[in-house]
């Protein structure tokens, strides 16, 4: 038997130096600890002669093994914080970002709170964004889109844990093919990692849908066609909001037709979302 004291340390000298700075790399082994464990780094503080189980132990090296490999603390850990809310998150989709909380900030800003209001995502993945909309705007009708089925499976499961699925029809399709009737706002995060960086960037996306990250050779192939059907679907005077990759915002613009284009920046100071009525 191991104590818990003894497990954390092991935890800590297994990641030293997985993360990319210095103090986060123990903070993953609390975390993936915890989650094993139940017990926080305080718990130990407190309890370090507590016994770990045989099979806890076995469970938290199998972890600490994958995460060495690069796999995301968030898909060991299954869920990830967006918008102050908890996402069950797995290799069905696109891990939530801090950055797309940005998209979610700019669609609210068109859509009233004490109005209906229709509402619809494309390529919805984990469902995050679209079951924040409808936390925050309890009055609105929503659609969430997505070409693949397994990450609608994980989307609906999101919404119905959070309450909302009843107000949200996940629909299998193709960007706007799977809607037949004009919206009042469409919002997208497509995926914009231009395919030649995709393998010179972090080894974690290695682990995510690359069909959710490869925007073609410039990163803007969904921008381009998108600009070709998105007044189609969304109504006169209605909005689209895109997010865009770091400096892409100027081009998606100007594909997207956007000449009135608002522009909001993330929490790092980079344009991340455009947004253009029709």
């Amino acid at each position: 038997m191991i104590t818990a004291r003894e497990l954390l340390d092991e935890a800590r000298r297994t990641l030293a130096g997985m993360a990319p700075d210095a103090e986060r790399s123990p903070r993953e082994a609390d975390w993936l600890f915890a989650s094993v464990t139940g017990m926080d780094s305080a718990a130990v503080i407190a309890r370090p002669d507590d016994l770990i189980s045989a099979e806890r132990v076995d469970r938290l090296r199998s972890l600490l093994a994958r995460r060495t490999t690069g796999e995301p603390l968030q898909y060991l850990i299954g869920d990830v914080q967006f918008w102050g809310r908890r996402f069950a998150t797995d290799q069905r989709a696109l891990i939530p970002r801090q950055e797309t909380e940005t998209l979610v900030a700019a669609a609210l800003t068109a859509i009233p709170p004490d109005q209906p209001c229709r509402v619809a995502e494309l390529g919805t993945g984990s469902g995050a964004v679209v079951v924040t909309i409808a936390l925050e705007r309890p009055r609105a009708r929503l659609i969430a889109t997505d070409i693949s089925a397994e990450a609608l499976e994980l989307a609906q499961h999101n919404a119905d844990a959070w309450s909302v699925l009843g107000r949200i029809e996940m629909r299998q399709g193709n960007l706007t093919e799977p809607l037949d009737a004009p919206v009042d706002v469409l919002v997208f995060n497509p995926p914009y990692v231009p395919s030649v960086a995709l393998g010179a960037i972090q080894r974690e996306l290695a682990y995510e849908p690359r069909q959710a990250l490869d925007g073609g050779a410039d990163g803007l192939d969904m921008y381009r066609r998108l600009g070709q059907t998105w007044r189609d679907v969304v109504r006169p005077g209605g909005w689209l909001f895109v997010e865009v990759g770091a400096g892409q915002h100027l081009a998606a613009a100007e594909i997207l037709g956007a000449s009135d284009a608002k522009l909001w920046d993330d929490y790092r100071g980079i344009v991340r979302v455009v947004g253009t009525t029709h």
